[in-house]
């Protein structure tokens, strides 16, 4: 049970750090920048790699 609320918690706190990562990639390169879906579809894909570990 701890660790399925481990990871709940992390997926949440991986969402709302989606706008953190967005932020972050459009400040340091706006023309290059992912878009919004990409973003996230990149971002979801690592928090997931992460979870499994």
């Amino acid at each position: 049970m701890t660790i399925k609320l481990g990871k709940i918690s992390k997926f949440v706190n991986g969402v709302f750090g989606l706008e953190n990562y967005l932020e972050h990639l459009q400040a340091n390169d706006p023309a290059g920048a992912p878009t919004r879906d990409e973003a996230k579809k990149d971002y979801l894909n690592a928090l997931a790699l992460r979870m499994n570990r």
